[in-house]
């Protein structure tokens, strides 16, 4: 069987002394999917593709069920010019699917994008997404590799406090998105903000030190929060963009999935307010005391796991909490300073564990 595709001609962009020459067009995901194959290292000689992430080609797929679903990164691959038809007015290639043992184009980088929208597609998804495209004419093996090299190895990750705080303005300027992730951004801003906060101007927003005491990031914070909602924010951010968050599912487990539900981020400051309001009156010289790990990440994680626990037992309030952090306060005040010692380690495994350790200091049984 006979297969046409056109793409428009695009444009021809000239890099590297005309060794790296490319066309900069656009495609249906339909069609670049149709006259696509993917040569894995695992299973081509030739290959360049790593292995494909199943839970990262399926997170994709999710996300095209969104609105706001927008992929403006091009898909890079190389076309095997012995399939062009027509170079003139349109690009037109043409292949035998049932005789052809290869396909026109080979994907260089962006497997994963095809292969989530592959199967948003097959789920009857309705959209065919027009996808920005690259096309490099009979890329080799090495420069296909150079290209994906120079592509993904000279990446720098977003830092997580600077996604967080980009997802505060967007839930400040179009208060019609709410997500996961714009709900704990607005949480971290209140906890910054409010004067009466522990955290009153000692979060480094966008993961950025401007002053000395400033001793946590944005990402951590948010990222604290946000396992405290949900255990799939991609799932929970769609189904209130489709159906709106009263069709979210009721866990007691999360302790602040019902503030969630109700968009309601100063509930969830307020609680993780008086928590650590409570405790940093109490016990004001462990607080202080910059080289302890109650100051670090993992301090922070360790005590945002005692409050999950007491709010599991429903136990909140600021007068709750300094009735429990006020009991043998001299006592505790000398294991605190063994139980936060910065020679502990800062895995999670050990933040559980103080965790634990905070609940038997206090006196919280965890079976209660």
């Amino acid at each position: 069987m006979r297969d046409t595709v056109n793409f428009p001609k695009g444009m021809e962009v000239n890099q590297g002394d005309g060794a790296y020459n490319f066309i900069l067009t656009t495609g249906r995901a339909s069609d670049i999917l149709k006259i696509s194959e993917v040569k894995r290292l695992s299973d081509f000689e030739d290959g360049v593709q790593r292995y494909l992430n199943d839970n990262r080609a399926n997170s994709i797929k999710d996300f095209c069920y969104r609105k706001d679903a927008i992929f403006p990164t091009p898909i890079i691959v190389s076309l095997n010019s012995d399939f062009i038809d027509d170079q003139e007015n349109e690009l037109k290639i043409s292949f035998d699917s049932d005789f052809d043992s290869a396909k026109p184009f080979t994907v260089i980088d962006g497997q994963h994008r095809l292969e989530g929208i592959s199967r948003y597609m097959e789920k009857e998804g309705d959209k065919d997404f027009e996808l920005p495209l690259i096309i490099y004419q009979d890329a080799d093996q090495a420069t296909a590799a150079e290209i994906f090299v120079a592509i993904n190895a000279n990446q720098r990750q977003v830092d997580s406090s600077t996604i967080s705080h980009l997802f505060g303005i967007i839930y400040s300027e179009r208060s019609d998105i709410y997500t996961v992730e714009s709900f704990t951004a607005r949480v971290v801003k209140l906890l910054n903000e409010n004067d009466v906060s522990p955290f009153y101007e000692k979060i480094k927003m966008l993961g950025k030190k401007e002053r000395k005491d400033q001793f946590i990031s944005q990402g951590t914070v948010a990222k604290k929060i946000s396992q405290f909602i949900t255990s799939n924010s991609t799932m929970d951010n769609l189904t209130i963009e489709q159906y709106g968050p009263n069709a979210l599912s009721i866990n007691k487990k999360k302790v602040f999935r019902n503030s969630f539900i109700k968009n309601q981020p100063a509930e969830v400051a307020k609680d993780i307010i008086n928590f650590f309001g409570a405790f940093e009156i109490v016990y004001y010289d462990i607080w202080d005391v910059d080289k302890l790990l109650i100051k670090k990440a993992i301090g922070y994680s360790a005590m945002m796991y005692f409050l999950e626990k007491l709010l599991l037992k429903d136990i909140k309030g600021a007068r709750n909490y300094f009735d429990i952090f006020e009991k043998n306060q001299e006592q505790n005040s000398k294991k605190l300073l063994e139980i936060f010692s910065s020679d502990r380690g800062s895995s999670e495994s050990v933040a559980r564990k103080i965790s634990k350790e905070l609940m038997q200091l206090f006196g919280i049984r965890e079976t209660d």
